[in-house]
């Protein structure tokens, strides 16, 4: 069975207009549900002398009654534990008595648990982490822009940084829907999408330009649909391998590497839809911008050589 992309472009790209569109006005009304790396906080560094479990860590912390905002566990090593939490607005000696009462009671559970190294975090560092995540994203694309123009054509380059701009601009919307925690750990999965959507993207063109090579006759929208259809399963296949791998890390993952693959998710699934439903009817529609300009142009050079030799 062949799938008709081109005759459904019009409804598949809408569906992704709508739910990014969705998105922006969640982003605009109520903002992201930003992390201590983006609005500053404490780091909490707690190290062990034995087995312990994360969970436990974690039960008895929300017992302790601190008053945080946004929290988030992660191990650092085999015998180091990592608190990052928001308490901008706390009162510091409130925060200092609630913190040794947390770390006491911890003890009681596991006696050789010791307070490490205490660091705060500013916001500064937050708005430097953004800027140096959206340069990271432009010089991507425009190096990939390059890259895909030398070896396809300029167009090609153009949609493939549309269908990448679109994964990203995915996992932000769902981000902001979800009001998931965004900090450093979504800037490294955005990063991640950014070099790996594309690849599949790469592949459609590249059997585009085979296709083309072995019948001209094909018209642009009938070598997308074929081209399409031809890697069809080798794509799906790529991509369901890897979300099966990020999924089991979702569901059996602490706090913090959920807090890492769910990204990552929206961008695996986001990046095969944009491949295959996506990229294709934007280079057609781009081709069909491309000789209608040429076309105009065309014609108003034959209008003004009619006029000259008149005159």
């Amino acid at each position: 069975m062949k799938i008709k992309v081109m005759k459904h472009a019009v409804l598949l790209c809408g569906i992704s207009v709508v739910l990014l569109l969705a998105g922006l006005l969640v982003l605009v009304f109520k903002g992201f549900n930003l992390g201590i790396d983006f609005t500053g906080g404490s780091i909490l560094n707690i190290t062990f002398d034995e087995s312990f479990e994360l969970n436990k860590v974690e039960d008895v912390f929300k017992a302790s009654g601190m008053n945080v905002g946004d929290y988030q566990f992660s191990l650092s090593g085999d015998n180091q534990v990592v608190l990052r939490y928001q308490d901008k607005d706390a009162d510091p000696e409130e925060q200092n008595t609630k913190r040794t009462a947390f770390i006491d009671a911890l003890q009681e559970v596991y006696p050789t648990a010791d307070q490490g190294s205490l660091d705060r975090v500013g916001a500064v560092a937050g708005a430097e982490l953004r800027k140096n995540a959206f340069t990271a994203v432009a010089v991507a694309c425009v190096l990939m822009l390059l890259y895909i123009w030398i070896r396809f054509e300029f167009l090609s380059g153009l949609t493939a940084v549309i269908a990448l701009l679109h994964d990203v601009m995915m996992m932000v919307a769902v981000m902001a829907v979800t009001r998931t925690q965004v900090d450093s750990t979504f800037i490294a999965a955005m990063l991640t999408i950014v070099g790996y959507s594309i690849n599949n993207t790469i592949i459609i063109f590249d059997r585009v330009r085979e296709n083309k090579r072995r019948s001209r006759r094909m018209s642009n929208e009938e070598l997308v649909d074929e081209s399409i259809n031809s890697c069809l399963s080798r794509t799906i296949n790529t991509t369901v391998t890897t979300l099966f791998t990020v999924l089991a890390l979702y569901i059996f993952g602490v706090t913090s590497i959920k807090i890492f693959t769910l990204p990552l998710l929206v961008g695996i699934v986001s990046g095969l839809y944009s491949s295959l439903f996506i990229a294709g009817p934007v280079w057609v529609w781009l081709h069909r911008i491309g000789k209608h300009g040429k076309a105009k142009k065309g014609a108003k050079g034959g209008e003004a050589k009619a006029k000259t030799a008149k005159a």
